[in-house]
């Protein structure tokens, strides 16, 4: 998953503090949902249309700081509106 790196810098600021989630900004949940959760069981994903994508609430958690290595933990929920077989699968 492409992450810019002012995202990357503001996600670190914003969970510096250990099991505090925070929620993750709307255009990297967006990315992540279009273009990571997609529907590979025809073996070709494809990208979800934006319109398909009808709830969407992901945070991101500090769990462990060690010297310079942070780990941090993904939760959250989404809803997909399924398409129907077609000319426009998504």
């Amino acid at each position: 998953m492409f992450v810019r790196g002012h995202e990357v810098k503001a996600l670190l600021a914003a969970a510096h503090l250990i099991d505090q989630p925070v929620a993750m900004p709307a255009p990297i949940v967006m990315r992540m949902l279009r273009f990571h959760m997609g529907d590979n069981v025809r073996g070709l994903p494809t990208p979800w249309k934006w319109n398909k994508i009808r709830a969407a609430r992901l945070s991101v958690t500090l769990v462990e700081q060690k010297n310079q290595t942070k780990s941090f933990r993904l939760t959250g929920t989404y809803e997909m509106k399924f398409w129907h077989r077609g000319p426009n699968l998504c």
